[in-house]
């Protein structure tokens, strides 16, 4: 089985950043086939060839800020993907912020499944908070949720989704103390309605002409 993992990112708008995505394989094979398309909340930002279990791509932080979703999948295996965290930070960020990160598992379902999904926010010091928590499918928000010392947990039904692509799970946390992480992406993966034998890229939004033309080269 072949694993993918993608870092967290920091930066401010305007700010060139490295993205590099790393693959392994249960056998300890090196892979050099296939491309990895990263998306930033939902649109595709670009593809980039596996080289050495290693793919990467520069990437200019748009004029945007706050904590944003980068999914990156394997063209070779869609069952093959990432979530994790771009924060943005606005010009006048404070220096002074608790240090803290929120963890999450990936989930693996089919439609109609009725899945629990849990996220921590971990603080230094153990500093324990309530508040809310925004639940996002893909970037559509699902539902708000509350958290009781630094945990949320909800049930969530599984719609019937049409594509045949990774989805990604987001959790931001609204809570009364000021951190550098309070949000968290994982990854939805879910059986396939049928068997796949190619990857088919959906168009618009997250595939543009310019990245489909380097999917076909």
């Amino acid at each position: 089985m072949t694993q993918i993992k993608m870092d967290n990112y920091k930066g401010k708008p305007g700010e060139i950043i490295k993205i590099q995505i790393s693959l392994s394989d249960d056998n300890k094979k090196v892979i050099d086939n296939g491309k990895i398309m990263v998306t930033l909340d939902t649109k595709g930002i670009g593809v980039c060839k596996v080289n050495n279990s290693k793919a990467e791509m520069t990437y200019k932080i748009p004029d945007i800020t706050g904590q944003h979703v980068l999914l990156a999948w394997y063209s070779g295996d869609i069952k093959v993907a990432t979530a994790s965290i771009l924060t943005i930070e606005s010009e006048d960020q404070k220096d002074n912020l608790i240090k803290s990160h929120v963890k999450m598992d990936d989930y693996y379902a089919k439609r109609g499944d009725i899945i629990t999904i849990s996220a921590e926010l971990v603080t230094e010091n153990n500093i324990q908070v309530d508040g809310t928590a925004i639940f996002k499918l893909n970037g559509s928000t699902e539902g708000s949720f509350d958290v009781k010392n630094n945990k949320t947990q909800f049930d969530f039904k599984i719609p019937n989704m049409v594509m045949e692509i990774p989805f990604f799970l987001f959790v931001k946390f609204n809570i009364p103390i000021e951190c550098t992480n309070y949000a968290v992406a994982s990854v939805l993966i879910l059986e396939p309605k049928l068997d796949i034998i190619s990857v088919t890229y959906p168009e618009k939004e997250i595939i543009t002409p310019k990245i489909r033309k380097i999917l076909n080269n």
